[in-house]
């Protein structure tokens, strides 16, 4: 992840990665709301126990602020 030019870079410059990745795909960004949702549901696959409530370890706050 990255700008275009620093993934081809990367890519180019080393041959295990090469044979792996090609160009770079380039997304649209994703609105604000999406943020929220993916890492909701990286959060809640990432939890020891899912019988246990989950914890996010950054306030909604400081994703919108970044």
């Amino acid at each position: 992840m990255g700008t275009t030019d620093a993934v081809r870079t990367v890519v180019q410059r080393h041959a295990r990665i090469r044979s792996v990745f090609s160009d770079p795909v380039v997304l649209d960004p994703l609105a604000l709301s999406e943020v929220h949702q993916l890492l909701d549901r990286r959060h809640q696959a990432l939890r020891l126990d899912p019988n246990r409530p989950g914890q996010a370890p950054v306030t909604d706050l400081v994703v919108e602020k970044l």
